[in-house]
């Protein structure tokens, strides 16, 4: 693939399809892309397919999905907290998130459909593409054969600080994500102590005219009748 007039666009094109969910396997080719062309062109090549793809993705749920991303965030429990914590965070919430390990393509479904600002998705997605070489280097790991040892344990700390940072943030929007499914559950229990109120509210057609089919009472309003008057 290295080797073929313009091959790094190939796997730039599958990185953009398996961006659109329930697709997967971007994991793999960030793994080969570090095996075939090393480590910067093979950041740059999934840097840009990643870049490429979740441009498409927001685009993709914003126009297309975006009623059954509604629907979605009110029956699943973990889409419908990311999407409030996203709303009530903001910007610096968006760019946590794309820098954590929360799956790029599930997070992105979300900003599309919760008003995320555009600029906002745009910076925090790019801001965060230097993640994506922790899995470049793993790739290249895997083919390496020399080089000098202190080059490889410097790379090697870099790259585990970033992958460690990365799952601290991921650990931080799990436990944010946990109060905020408390408050949704809360809220839920709420609407439905409110509709059973206003259920009782509303009279029972047969409780509403109990007395006119209560026989007790129909009894107490027959008329009885009286004595003829004696002749005088």
């Amino acid at each position: 693939m290295r080797d073929l007039p313009a091959g790094w666009l190939i796997p730039i094109a599958i990185l953009f399809v398996i961006s659109f969910p329930p697709l997967f396997g971007h994991e793999i080719i960030a793994l080969l892309c570090g095996v075939v062309y090393g480590l910067w062109i093979g950041f740059a090549i999934v840097a840009a397919g990643t870049f490429i793809g979740e441009i498409g993705t927001w685009f993709a749920f914003k126009y297309l999905f975006r009623r059954k991303a509604q629907e979605l965030e009110r029956k699943n429990l973990n889409y419908g907290a990311l999407a409030r914590l996203t709303r009530d965070g903001g910007f610096w919430i968006v760019l946590i998130i794309r820098l954590s390990a929360v799956p790029s393509h599930f997070s992105t479904a979300v900003f599309s459909t919760c008003d995320v600002k555009f600029w906002h998705f745009f910076v925090s997605t790019f801001l965060s593409l230097p993640k994506q070489v922790v899995l470049v280097y793993l790739g290249v790991l895997l083919v390496q054969n020399n080089g000098s040892n202190k080059d490889n344990v410097i790379k090697t700390v870099m790259f585990g600080i970033v992958g460690l940072i990365t799952v601290a943030l991921g650990i931080w929007i799990y436990i944010k994500m946990r109060n905020v499914k408390k408050v949704l559950l809360e809220e839920q229990e709420q609407r439905g102590v409110k509709r059973a109120e206003r259920v009782e509210m509303v009279p029972n057609v047969k409780s509403a005219f109990e007395r006119r089919y209560d026989e007790d009472a129909a009894a107490e309003w027959t008329m009885q009748p009286t004595q003829p008057a004696r002749m005088v």
